[in-house]
């Protein structure tokens, strides 16, 4: 759920954990009434009541680190 966090909300997130869970318990005991295009249209209709859903954003680049002043380095040097 935590992955899909990034693309949904996590209201959003925590219904397709549980349809998903579901309907594998559904498949290991022989249930038919779920094919493949079932779950595929139940997943997308669940996707499409998020209005929150998208991309992530990228998150801003790490500023490189400030070289350190003559002062501080010749410190280093003496020490």
């Amino acid at each position: 759920r935590t992955a899909v966090e990034r693309y949904v909300s996590p209201r959003v997130a925590h219904m397709l954990e549980t349809i998903w869970d579901g309907s594998t318990v559904h498949r290991v005991l022989n249930g038919t009434e779920l094919d493949d295009a079932g779950l595929r249209e139940l997943l997308k209709a669940t996707l499409a009541l998020d209005p929150a859903r998208g991309y992530p954003r990228r998150q801003e680049a790490a500023k490189p680190a400030k070289k350190p002043t003559k002062k501080a380095a010749t410190r280093r040097k003496a020490s």
